[in-house]
Formats: C-alpha cells, structure tokens, sequence
C-alpha cells in the first residue's frame, strides 16, 4: 500500500511539475509577444559583387544578413547612392546567402550598389555599399578565382 501511495505521490509530483513548466512557458511567450518584445535588425548585408565588369554584362550579386532572433529576411537593391530600391524579395532564412544576376547596360564608370536587409517584424539594417566600375575594355581582369567562384555560385542557384 505505502509503495502504490509512493508511486501515486510521485506521479502527482511529476503532473504538477510538468503543468507549472507549461504555464511558464506560455507566460513567457505571452510576454514575449504582448509587453515590450524588443526585435533586432538584421545584420548589415555582407556584399560579394565583382569590382569591375565590362559594360553591357550581367554579373551576379550575393548577399547574406544574419537577424539575432533568427527571424527570416528580405532583401532590397538599389542602383546608385540616390536610385530608387527595389522590392523587397524574399523571405530568407537568417544567414542564408541570396544571388541574383544584374545588368548596367550603356554606363561607362563607377556605380555603387546598395543592399538592404530587414527581418519579418519590419527591423531594417542599414545599407551596405559596394562600388563596381562598368568600363568599355575588351579584355577585363577577370582571373580563374573569378571564374570558379561565379561557377560554383551558378551550381547553388541551379
């Protein structure tokens, strides 16, 4: 009898542990979402862009942001330290990389392209920049690293 009462006790013990846990945890997600949730931005997008390109090329264009709450992101570009952005595009999962192919067609010169992340909630980083000069040279410097590193980026995508 005393063992059944044991094992009656425990049970109960063990019931009254697990319900006060859950209340707790669904307190805090309440709290989390109702009273003063503080959201992060995203990282500043890390830019990997070509420095120079020939014009009337389409280049490719990577970015990744990480959010510290691990909220997905969206991304935008614009052309130009005063062009207009883009649409937002995505989600992404936090720190996944996004390529996109790009064309500055008839411009001869140094462009700067600007990249922008925000997470889910609407939490926007600030802009990166990264600047490329378009030229009108038959032969660009372009090196066997280039050449593997846009193939190996053209794999992911396909």
């Amino acid at each position: 009898m005393k063992k059944i009462i044991g094992i009656l006790v425990c049970m109960l013990f063990i019931s009254m542990t697990f319900s006060v846990a859950t209340g707790q945890i669904i307190q805090t997600e309440d709290i989390k979402e109702n009273s003063g949730f503080e959201n992060s931005p995203p990282t500043n997008p890390i830019i990997t862009a070509p420095d120079i390109v020939r014009k009337n090329w389409v280049f490719l264009v990577s970015m990744v942001a990480t959010d510290p709450e691990e909220d997905q992101i969206y991304y935008r570009i614009k052309v130009g330290e005063e062009g207009n952005p883009s649409n937002w595009v995505g989600p992404y999962d936090s720190g996944q990389e996004y390529i996109t192919g790009m064309g500055i067609f008839r411009y001869v010169g140094d462009l700067v392209i600007g990249i922008q992340a925000k997470d889910e909630h609407g939490a926007e980083s600030d802009w990166s920049l990264h600047t490329i000069t378009f030229t009108n040279a038959r032969s660009v410097n372009f090196t066997f690293v280039n050449l593997a590193r846009i193939f190996s980026r053209l794999l992911q995508i396909f």
